[in-house]
């Protein structure tokens, strides 16, 4: 049995340095990269514990960022300060 804990172990820790990777990608900017690797990931590491958080991960890659307005462009439409009055 105690080459069975060691397989299972390796095999977590492959499966956490993948997810690593790919998120340090996406942390540094290079977001097609990270999304790349977790879904290659998701193919190699099916029922991985981490699965479900590199198919989240994969979501929020994937819907679009909605663009923030200059902080005063709609307040100065709306006639209000800086300070809502």
């Amino acid at each position: 049995k105690g080459g069975d804990d060691e397989k299972t172990a390796a095999q977590a820790e492959k499966e956490r340095k993948a997810m690593t990777s790919a998120f340090e990608k996406i942390v540094a900017g290079k977001t097609a990269d990270g999304g790349a690797e977790l879904k290659k990931f998701l193919s190699d590491y099916p029922a991985s514990p981490y699965a479900d958080t590199a198919k989240q991960a994969l979501e929020k890659l994937q819907s679009p960022v909605p663009e923030k307005a200059a902080p005063d462009t709609d307040a100065g439409k709306a006639g209000l300060q800086p300070d809502g009055k």
